[in-house]
């Protein structure tokens, strides 16, 4: 094997392992609706995360979310 494949194939292996963990954790997850209905309602950290959807979709011009 070539000395520049291996840096690929750890991060392969490194991945493949941080799926699995998380697909597990996930499976057992148990979300309770309210309560994050209720920490959030009056929350607004995920403003930018929401603003960039919204321009990703193109349902909002940047312009318009900047004003």
């Amino acid at each position: 094997m070539q000395e520049d494949k291996e840096g690929i194939f750890d991060a392969i292996d490194t991945l493949t392992f941080a799926l699995s963990i998380n697909a597990a954790m996930i499976r057992g997850m148990k979300v309770n609706g309210q309560h994050m209905h209720d920490v959030l309602k009056d929350d607004f950290s995920n403003a930018t995360d929401m603003a960039d959807y919204l321009a990703k979709r193109e349902f909002l011009s940047g312009r318009l979310m900047l004003s």
